[in-house]
Parts: structure tokens; C-alpha cells; sequence
């Protein structure tokens, strides 16, 4: 009877381990703009960027996005002693698409500067921020929206209740209630397990503004936007662009129907192809 009982109580004890580890895998990630509506340029703060940061609680997952012209500003990762000098001769990465976005994958500090001469020392582009190394855990909240250039619109989402996201979407904290869909959630962009993306799809609602993200190996996938015949067809000689880095941010620009393929050849025949429809963000 007590071993009976012991094995009881053992059964019980790998189930709540089971379940802390499930729940400690469901985070609320954040996505961030940098710098707010003023995005990613010359004297945001007059201490550079250290007021937003301030106002901010940056965990592991997050996401920075960096806003700005390409023609005239970049993003740099830099180790501290270069921060704090503007050294840009030896960043440890490069960010030039003037839409940028930077996953947070562990703890620590980070420091960005543009590394254009005289932005980082003379116009304030630099950036430093902490990261917590614990993820929050999930909860339904309110995402605090800072005040907007214009009151059109800072009245459509000023105090907007956030619903509670799957562990496969991150809500931005700026304002515009934008959220990332990781495409296929935990599974990815990929055919070595069967994902239904129509089915995921479904369970999805998509608005203008939101952002999609291909998880994928380079080597064996990537990404293109096609119209709808080549969707239909799997034709991957004429798409409308080709995303191929793995870790792909799409930017849903406009309430029309989108149609992505893999462009590897049988990749899209065995169902990796995603057909979404965004809806116009209510005001």
C-alpha cells in the first residue's frame, strides 16, 4: 500500500513539474518601436533614448523594432566600451532596411547606435536597454499607449484592453495594438512536420498593420509573396518578392488577400503555402 502510494505522489509531482514547464513556455512578448511614433532618428531624448527606455520592461523574446529612412540612418549593435564612444568600425551587427527588427534571445545588456558620422555622438542615436532574463508570464493587460502626434489617432487605442495572445503572437506596446503572428506557431515555416496552415490561418483574425513571421532553415526553405494563380499552381519562377533569411518580418500593409509560398521545388505542393485575408484596423 505505501508503495502504491509513493507512486501516486511521484505520478503527481512529474504532472505539476509538467504543467510549470507548459506555463513557463506561454510568454507575453512584446514588440517595441523604438522610439514611439518618433521612430529611430536625431534627438528623440536629450539623453539619448534613455527616457523611453526608462518606461519600458524588456524581457527575453521581445522584439525592438527600429524605424527610420534608410538614406540617412542605420541601426549598429555595439559592445559597451563603443557605445558609449560611437565607435562604428567593428559593430557586432548591421541593420540597414530602415524597418528592422531585432529579437531578443537572451538576458543581458544590449547597445545600438547609427552609425551615419555624427548621429550617435551629436544627434543622440544611441540606444541602450536591459533585459530581464525571465519571461512575464501570460496575462490579459492593458497596453499603455504613449501620447500621439495627433489626436485621431491616440483616441482609437488610448487605453485598449490587449486580449490574452497565444504563445505564437507578440502584442506591440506602442500604441497601434499591432500584433506578430509567428506563421505555423511553435512549428514554423517547414514541412518536416505536417502543419495545416489553411487551418492556422483560420484561427487567426489578421488587420492591417500586423506583421507576419517565417520561422524556417535556410537551408531547406524560404519565402515568397505570389499572386493568387501562382498560389493556386505552386509556381515559383515570378514572385512578387523572396524573403530567405529565416527569420522573416512581413509587414502587412494593406486589407487584400496575401498568398505566400515556399519557392523549393515540392515544398509548396506538400503545403507550404499560406493565404491570409487582414482586415482594415477598426477605429
Amino acid at each position: 500500500m505505501a508503495f502504491s502510494i509513493s507512486k501516486a505522489l511521484v505520478f503527481l509531482l512529474v504532472i505539476a513539474m509538467a504543467g510549470a514547464a507548459m506555463n513557463a513556455t506561454s510568454v507575453l512578448a512584446v514588440l517595441y518601436d523604438v522610439g514611439d511614433y518618433s521612430g529611430w532618428t536625431f534627438h528623440v531624448d536629450d539623453d539619448g533614448y534613455k527616457s523611453w527606455t526608462t518606461s519600458k520592461i524588456f524581457h527575453v523574446s521581445d522584439i525592438l523594432r527600429f524605424k527610420y529612412d534608410p538614406q540617412y540612418h542605420n541601426v549598429m549593435q555595439v559592445i559597451y566600451p563603443d557605445y558609449v564612444s560611437c565607435n562604428t568600425t567593428r559593430p557586432l551587427a548591421t541593420y540597414t532596411t530602415g524597418n528592422d527588427f531585432i529579437s531578443i534571445k537572451k538576458g543581458g545588456h544590449y547597445y545600438f547606435i547609427c552609425g551615419v558620422p555624427g548621429h550617435c555622438g551629436g544627434g543622440g542615436m544611441k540606444l541602450h536597454i536591459h533585459v530581464s532574463p525571465v519571461a512575464p508570464a501570460p496575462a490579459p493587460t492593458v497596453a499603455p499607449t504613449p501620447p500621439s502626434p495627433s489626436s485621431s489617432s491616440s483616441s482609437s487605442s488610448l487605453g485598449a484592453t490587449t486580449p490574452t495572445p497565444t504563445p505564437s503572437d507578440h502584442h506591440n506596446k506602442n500604441g497601434t495594438d499591432a500584433v506578430v503572428h509567428n506563421v505555423g506557431g511553435s512549428s514554423g515555416w517547414t514541412t518536416i512536420v505536417h502543419v495545416d496552415y489553411k487551418k492556422w490561418a483560420a484561427s487567426k483574425t489578421f488587420h492591417v498593420g500586423d506583421i507576419l513571421n517565417f520561422k524556417y532553415h535556410t537551408e531547406y526553405h524560404n519565402v515568397m509573396q505570389v499572386n493568387y494563380p501562382d498560389y493556386v499552381s505552386c509556381n515559383a519562377t515570378r514572385p512578387l518578392a523572396t524573403y530567405t533569411t529565416g527569420d522573416d518580418y512581413i509587414t502587412i500593409k494593406k486589407g487584400a488577400h496575401y498568398f505566400f509560398i515556399c519557392g523549393v521545388l515540392g515544398h509548396c505542393q506538400n503545403g507550404l503555402k499560406l493565404n491570409i485575408h487582414p482586415s482594415p484596423r477598426a477605429r
